[in-house]
């Protein structure tokens, strides 16, 4: 029923800050459904190789911070490698599992 209620928004808009060029931030907003409770974030690399996953509450998330973290992946994410490119993955979560909204960006860390 959802699925045609409240189908799942697609997008690729995140904020990507590369102030500190090997621990960038991403900055998100929800899209049109506002029910997000919780965030899941998957980093890859270009082959889609798994880097971490986390889940949050914030709205915001610096590769290899875990202050802002309800969870984590069992292993410490490796350092990014300038030049290469990395895959962000987001999933907005709401109270009963269901996805609201997918954000998906690769990035070229510089």
């Amino acid at each position: 029923i959802k699925n045609q209620t409240k189908p799942t928004e697609w997008s690729t808009d995140v904020a990507i800050d590369g102030t500190d060029p090997l621990k960038p931030t991403f900055t998100w907003t929800d899209g049109t459904i506002q029910e997000n409770t919780e965030y899941l974030q998957i980093f890859a690399d270009a082959s889609s190789n798994f880097l971490s996953g986390t889940f949050t509450t914030a709205k915001t998330i610096q590769y290899g911070n875990f202050d802002n973290l309800e969870s984590i992946n069992l292993e410490t994410p490796p350092e990014l490698v300038e030049e290469e490119e990395y895959k962000f993955t987001l999933f907005g979560l709401s109270n009963d599992n269901w996805v609201n909204l997918i954000i998906q960006k690769s990035y070229l860390v510089e």
